[in-house]
């Protein structure tokens, strides 16, 4: 099992793992990239949420 899939299923887990850290670098660059984006901008500031959050309905 993963450190992700143990993160996942509420199970302790090493947040050092290089698949989180990874994630959570990505995570950190769309949330800046999203809030930069003019409040305007409807269609870009939905792509960048589609990414950060990929399983949510919009």
């Amino acid at each position: 099992m993963t450190e992700k899939e143990k993160m996942l299923a509420g199970l302790l887990y090493d947040p050092s793992d290089p698949e989180l850290s990874a994630l959570l670098v990505k995570a950190r660059k769309l949330a800046r990239r999203y809030n930069q984006i003019d409040e305007d901008k409807s269609e870009q500031r939905e792509a960048v949420l589609r990414e950060l959050l990929p399983n949510t309905p919009f």
